[in-house]
């Protein structure tokens, strides 16, 4: 006799498979690796890629994306490595520029300097409002500011270019090279230099430029400064200040106290006191 094979029961169904689903801290973790070298996020990358993985591991089928983990913790370990060589390298790279602008500034002194001499050769001094009245094309070129009496220099054709007076970026100072016609030359944000003046210091007295025949060691140009009273702006070149002579030496100096300034000289006395012009 054959056997029936007994009845399936209507309620017994076969398993549902599991669908793995992505791990949301895989792709957390993803999202911070590819935010741009910012150490805090690659940081956190790392973080949430090891405890992705971990999940990952231990959920037994039901996670995946280990691989989407791997590759976040990967990107944020070289983006930790590229923060931290940014972090040493920057600085250096400041450093060595202000260095290279602090030396090409200090190298168009000399230029500077030679028509200074050439000008003094010519009208009996430096720039001042004398060698303007006695110039007419100079006239225009007096007042509170080193723009406009270095740009007797421009204007009396002793230079051709304005570029040798800027310092940027450091100061922010750009020539736009334009000097003509004649209120062009050296504008606002053109000029870097403190140009220095001498008076008497009595009521009245007038103020004349410097020239070869005053103390060798007396200022002449100056940069970068503060204000008039010789106080540097000690971020241009990291507390150093660029100082022309009389005598035609140009060097940098470190001012690290705010007792001394590159105005000192043993030339000034109580009857020969320095004026000094600041840039605009």
């Amino acid at each position: 006799m054959t056997e029936i094979p007994p009845a399936i029961s209507p309620s017994s169904h076969p398993p549902v498979p599991v669908v793995p689903k992505n791990s949301g801290l895989a792709i957390a973790s993803m999202v911070c690796a590819l935010l741009p070298f910012i150490p805090l996020t690659s940081i956190v990358a790392i973080v949430l890629a090891s405890k992705a993985r971990k999940q990952i591991l231990q959920s037994q089928g039901k996670l995946i994306g280990i691989q989407l983990a791997s590759l976040a913790m990967l990107l944020g370990k070289i983006s930790c490595a590229l923060g931290v060589l940014i972090a040493l390298v920057v600085p250096y790279a400041i450093k060595l520029t202000k260095r290279m602008e602090m030396h090409q500034a200090q190298s168009c002194t000399k230029s500077i300097y030679l028509c200074m001499i050439d000008f003094e050769n010519d009208i009996a001094s430096f720039p001042d409002d004398r060698t303007a009245r006695e110039q007419p094309e100079l006239a225009s070129f007096t007042g509170t500011s080193s723009n406009r009496y270095l740009g007797q220099l421009i204007a009396g054709g002793y230079l051709k270019a304005e570029s040798i007076f800027s310092i940027k970026p450091s100061t922010g100072t750009e020539a736009d090279e334009v000097i003509s016609p004649p209120s062009e030359i050296l504008k606002k944000g053109e000029n870097g230099w403190a140009y220095v003046m001498m008076t008497n210091g009595l009521p009245n007295s007038s103020i004349r430029g410097l020239s070869t025949d005053d103390y060798g060691q007396l200022p002449l140009l100056v940069a970068p400064l503060q204000d008039a009273t010789g106080t540097i702006n000690p971020k241009p070149f990291s507390k150093r200040a660029i100082v022309l002579r009389i005598d035609g030496s140009s060097r940098n100096e470190i001012y690290n106290s705010g007792t001394t300034t590159p105005l000192d000289s043993p030339g000034w006395n109580a009857s020969f006191r320095p004026v000094v012009k600041m840039p605009e």
